[in-house]
């Protein structure tokens, strides 16, 4: 029986990634963004690739009446057993400058959406007694972060959300993965202004197919949190040992910008 899996963010980076992966895994895809043209090119690509059937639904996660509608109206339509919750963005810079509607958006999209769009397919796979969620947080879910206080705060929720659930939800035959990456080449880092800071100039980037690769694999094992990459699982556990003020300390380097890129070097933004 072919299965079928509901993406949010799809559009590009780990969430069109999560869409060719699963797409060549043989599932049908319904696919949710804001970006018309991408998505609808996306799903070209993976019907033709794969002979999968892919659905496209052009949402903004941050309209709540309207993702509820489309979220009812999907389950109405589909039965979900892969429910892939990637959409989010981030903003750098000092809390007291940044934009206070821009991040009350990011909480809509991390938090509330996360929170609803998960319960709503659980009502459904718990019915069917079976499912598998993935909710992508961030290695920044482990720590606060200096300079992007709100994007840490909401990627904190959604990894204890996520571990939350998992344990509730452990004997239903229903999983849930917090897939935690670091930084990783997808367009995040222009949209939130990062690409000349240290995270992203001093930092291997991984892929976004590797990341999605690996979180796939976590979440058919099982797995309730996955770290992809080595040093961001180290990093990970340092920060529940290694002294509350050095990772401040760490987080304020780690945001700054890199001497080694100047204005005029570095990419446009």
């Amino acid at each position: 029986m072919i299965k079928t899996a509901l993406i949010t963010g799809a559009s590009q980076g780990i969430g069109a990634a999560f869409a060719r992966l699963l797409g060549e895994q043989g599932y049908n895809l319904i696919l949710l963004s804001q970006n018309k043209v991408l998505l609808e090119a996306l799903a070209r690509e993976i019907e033709r690739d794969w002979g999968v059937t892919v659905s496209i639904e052009i949402l903004d996660l941050s309209d709540t009446l309207q993702r509820r509608k489309t979220i009812e109206k999907i389950l109405d339509h589909h039965t979900v057993d892969v429910l892939i919750n990637n959409a989010g963005f981030g903003l750098s810079g000092s809390f007291i400058d940044t934009s206070l509607d821009y991040e009350l958006g990011m909480i809509e999209v991390h938090v509330a959406a996360t929170t609803e769009v998960t319960k709503l397919v659980l009502k459904q796979m718990k019915g069917h007694h079976k499912g598998h969620i993935i909710n992508v947080a961030s290695t920044a879910a482990f720590q606060p972060g200096p300079f992007m206080a709100v994007y840490y705060a909401t990627k904190a929720y959604i990894l204890s959300f996520s571990e939350a659930l998992a344990e509730e939800l452990k004997k239903s035959g229903i999983s849930v993965t917090a897939l935690c990456p670091g930084p990783t080449k997808t367009g995040f880092a222009t949209r939130a202004h990062m690409l000349q800071t240290n995270l992203f100039t001093r930092h291997r980037l991984m892929s976004a197919e590797l990341v999605a690769l690996i979180g796939y694999r976590g979440m058919l094992n099982g797995k309730r949190v996955v770290v992809p990459g080595t040093l961001n699982t180290i990093g990970s556990l340092a920060t529940r040992i290694v002294p509350r003020p050095w990772v401040f300390r760490i987080m304020r380097g780690v945001h700054s910008r890199s001497p080694r890129r100047t204005a005029k070097n570095a990419p446009h933004s």
